[in-house]
């Protein structure tokens, strides 16, 4: 009686364990599809800040795929509270996953600084 009782948990949580693995894997596909956007939009802002002052501007979108995912990249720039010496930069990376758009940004300020 008490092997069965026994043997009857282990089912049980072994049933349990193995029906919370497809979940994890979402999570963790979840997870690295928005690193990968983080990190696309923080290179797209450093391309921009290695660019001459008065070379920084907006583009239009490019999509870009990394690990079979593609990936939309937009880089907006709006001037700043002095307009001719700070700018604002904004990278938007969005993608589709599972029918649901999802984005990440990255945000930073240029100044122009005389030499």
């Amino acid at each position: 009686m008490e092997t069965v009782a026994v043997a009857a948990l282990i089912s049980l949580i072994l049933v349990l364990s193995l029906g919370l693995i497809p979940s994890f894997k979402l999570s963790n596909r979840k997870a690295h599809l928005k690193l990968q956007a983080g990190r696309l939009a923080q290179s797209a802002l450093d391309n921009e800040r290695s660019k001459p002052f008065a070379e920084v501007a907006s583009k239009a979108s490019e999509t870009t795929t990394v690990d079979e995912q593609p990936y939309e990249v937009v880089v907006t720039v709006n001037p700043g509270d002095q307009p001719d010496t700070t700018k604002i930069v904004r990278a938007t990376v969005s993608w589709q996953w599972k029918g649901a758009r999802n984005e990440v940004f990255r945000e930073t300020r240029l100044v122009n600084i005389p030499r």
